[in-house]
């Protein structure tokens, strides 16, 4: 309960007791919710809660009603629809992008093709630096406003996060075990 609110506990029960309660065992659901707005509505003027007039209703009025499309069909209908429509997504996008593909010698992630595999690793190196560095400075941030010790505070960061191509080594411990490895 909102500690805010005008109403108590005592109050909120003197409500359902009296106004909203005895409706709803007579399956008087509309009366049970006037109920509960006049009782609310008294106790916050003061008066006591006021007794409804309840008019009894049947016990399951949605009885044997069909709503929808039929019995269970909606549910049929559902599981049979969702994977065409994700199929049919799947294959779309799947020849779009074989459409948009680079071919060789075209640009590929904003520059050309390797040429090689050390090509290719640079470029992949340069794609994760970017990215790591996008964590502390948006793209297009002019870093000659930042002081040079903020900028070796991120640099000191991201050197010290192990990596998983370095066998969850930092870079630094990664050097030290291969200056050491060719002594």
């Amino acid at each position: 309960m909102d500690a805010r609110s005008p109403l108590t506990q005592k109050d909120l029960t003197e409500v359902d007791a009296t106004a909203v309660a005895p409706a709803l065992r007579q399956n008087d659901w509309a009366g049970a919710a006037i109920g509960a707005a006049r009782g609310y509505d008294a106790v916050l003027s003061g008066e006591s809660v006021p007794t409804v007039a309840v008019t009894p209703g049947e016990a399951d009025p949605g009885q044997g009603e069909q709503v929808g499309v039929g019995g269970g069909s909606w549910l049929l209908l559902f599981v049979v629809l969702v994977p065409v429509v994700l199929v049919a997504f799947a294959l779309i996008r799947r020849r779009s992008r074989r459409a948009a593909a680079p071919r060789g010698g075209e640009e590929t992630w904003g520059g050309p093709s390797p040429e090689s595999l050390a090509d290719l690793d640079a470029q992949a190196r340069q794609a994760l630096t970017n990215g790591l560095l996008r964590q502390y400075f948006p793209k297009g941030t002019d870093l000659s406003r930042w002081a040079a010790e903020d900028i070796e505070a991120v640099a000191a960061t991201l050197n010290s996060r192990p990596r998983k191509s370095l066998g969850w080594k930092t870079p630094a411990e990664a050097l030290n075990d291969h200056l050491l490895s060719i002594k």
